[in-house]
């Protein structure tokens, strides 16, 4: 028997459960569809701009989100080639019209669990793990998924169906949509890590610009659990990966320190986008559309922000409120938005970082200096974090949420 359901998700990550709780929200039917057998718990990103606080807090979720993330007031670029420590502080960079003036810091899987509670107190709402995706078909009025499942294959007939499943998205391939673009040379090492970093003199977040030993190091817990994100060559056997953490943490502490690593996951970063984020009733969101280096936290927010459009535009257009072509818009923009501001603003940050000529890097540190003491451009990230969120949606009054 086919099930017939109006809203397929396909991928149970932050941009997945967003997107599924502002549809359910609006009294929309929404089934969310996963092949893991529940939540992933790897290290991701895990830094929350204020824009996506914003999100949060009209999505009703903001306080259990508040309840466990670390709140961040600020961060620092730090240079170990000269020593300098230049801090810069969100509540100086934020905009007037700023809600939050700090950032969240908490694991994906949080997220997803917070908002997986609150979509289960919704009516027509459901979840299925261990669900793969291996087959797609549109006729024009609705698709229809093929679904492997614990109990065998399974039909599902929907009439919107939303690809959120990630970098490697099966619905993206399903589509025949090429993923556009390049993949850095490095291999990034993102490592969950137990210590005291602050004993050591770091901020709850530090950029470290260093052509060989650059990293993101950020405070993930009121406790001393802390997300150390570095690079190495790509061409290095990743199954060895462990045993080349010692020596790669020696350049950010004095090897005496005490630590105890939780989690380590190696993985490739893009620079990548599909062609289209539409394809007549299939929609892409977040990785499963686009993705980009982790550097400045910029393609989480991205996703989030593409399901803040989505769930507000396809809810008024299966209230009938707009016409479909509001889903093109949707699709135009979230692709230019990425294109224009999110890969060119990751890879400024991620060269940065790594800048081999010392020239240029005297240079680039001078004028984070320098921009860091002026008002007008230290908020230059507030606005990025904006010019993301993308301009007014053509939903107008009719917008329920």
């Amino acid at each position: 028997m086919t099930e017939q359901r109006d809203v397929v998700i396909v991928g149970a990550g932050p941009v997945g459960f967003v997107t599924a709780l502002g549809l359910a929200r609006q009294g929309i039917d929404v089934t969310l569809i996963d092949a893991e057998p529940g939540i992933v718990n790897s290290p991701r990103a895990a830094i929350y701009h204020p824009v996506t606080m914003e999100l949060l807090d009209r999505l009703g979720v903001i306080d259990d989100c508040m309840a466990i993330a670390f709140h961040c007031h600020g961060l620092a670029m730090r240079y170990p080639e000269t020593g300098d420590i230049i801090a810069f502080n969100y509540e100086k960079a934020a905009l007037p019209e700023q809600k939050y003036k700090f950032n969240l810091h908490f694991g994906q899987h949080e997220l997803a669990a917070v908002i997986a509670d609150h979509l289960a107190r919704l009516p027509n709402t459901r979840v299925h793990w261990n669900h793969r995706l291996e087959g797609l078909v549109q006729d024009g009025e609705r698709v229809m998924l093929g679904v492997e499942t614990p109990d065998g294959r399974k039909q599902i007939s929907a009439r919107w169906v939303i690809g959120a499943d990630g970098a490697r998205s099966t619905v993206r391939h399903l589509l025949g949509l090429p993923f556009e673009g390049f993949t850095w040379p490095e291999r990034f090492i993102a490592t969950n890590v137990e210590v005291d970093l602050r004993a050591l003199g770091y901020f709850d977040t530090n950029m470290v610009i260093d052509p060989v030993n650059w990293a993101v190091i950020a405070r993930l817990s009121r406790g001393n659990l802390w997300r150390l994100t570095y690079g190495e060559d790509g061409r290095l056997d990743e199954e060895t990966m462990w045993e080349r953490v010692p020596a790669h943490y020696r350049a950010f502490m004095p090897p005496e320190t005490d630590y105890k690593i939780v989690q380590a996951a190696p993985y490739r970063c893009h620079e990548r986008s599909a062609p289209s984020f539409r394809v007549d009733r299939v929609l892409l969101a977040g990785d499963a559309a686009h993705a980009c280096n982790p550097c400045g936290g910029l393609g989480l927010t991205t996703g989030l922000m593409d399901a803040n459009a989505l769930f507000q535009l396809l809810g008024a257009v299966m209230h009938g409120h707009v016409g479909e072509e509001a889903l093109d818009h949707y699709a135009r923009e979230r692709r230019r938005i990425f294109l224009e501001i999110t890969s060119p603003s990751a890879q400024h940050f991620k060269k940065q970082m790594s800048e081999p000529d010392p020239a240029v890097r005297a240079q680039q540190r001078e004028a984070t200096r320098k921009a860091m003491e002026n008002p007008s451009t230290a908020t230059m990230s507030a606005v990025i974090s904006r010019r993301i969120v993308g301009g007014p949606l053509p939903v107008g009054a009719a917008l329920a949420l």
